[in-house]
């Protein structure tokens, strides 16, 4: 009972949010209308992805301390992969840049070293769809642990813990 009106409650902020971004002209009434339809599914929404925090919480042990990092899986070449893999073209760091469509984004990064678990962040890394079915994070390593990528000798594992060790210095 407490998430239903939990969910109710948010999709009523949310409803009026949007009712005070019209009344300000901050949308036009096309907006207002899509939004509305947005809304009438948004207890659900917020319910799926309640379960799906609980899913995700049995699948990646909470764990305070990162699995133990291998030879040469450190932030920096994590950093080197973050840029060739060109994570931030979706996880913008700080400000959005003017030319960049908001339908493109993912989340901030820079919060990962305190809401993300670790070791749920090299589950999410190796294989996002596992998680999160129909998720536009693509799959970097299809044929984990192998890698299409040099870094790290082509070693997905290795690659995948650095970036993971790469996030949680983002702040």
């Amino acid at each position: 009972a407490s998430t239903k009106a939990f969910t109710s409650q948010v999709a009523a902020l949310l409803a009026l949010a949007v009712a005070a971004a019209a009344q300000r002209g901050r949308i036009t009434a096309e907006e207002e209308e899509r939004l509305a339809r947005v809304l009438l599914g948004a207890p659900r929404l917020i319910a799926d992805a309640l379960t799906a925090e609980e899913t995700i919480r049995g699948i990646a042990p909470e764990s305070p301390k990162p699995a133990a990092a291998s030879a040469g899986a450190t932030p920096e070449a994590g950093k080197a992969l973050f840029a060739l893999l060109k994570c931030q073209q979706c996880h913008v760091l700080g400000a959005i840049p003017k030319d960049l469509p908001t339908s493109n984004l993912a989340p901030d990064l820079r919060l990962a070293h305190e809401r993300l678990q670790p070791d749920w962040i090299l589950a999410w890394l190796r294989n996002p769809g596992d998680i999160l079915p129909g998720t536009r994070m693509p799959t970097f390593w299809p044929d984990y642990p192998k890698s299409f990528y040099d870094p790290l000798d082509r070693d997905g594992a290795k690659q995948v813990r650095a970036i993971r060790d790469h996030l949680l210095t983002l702040h």
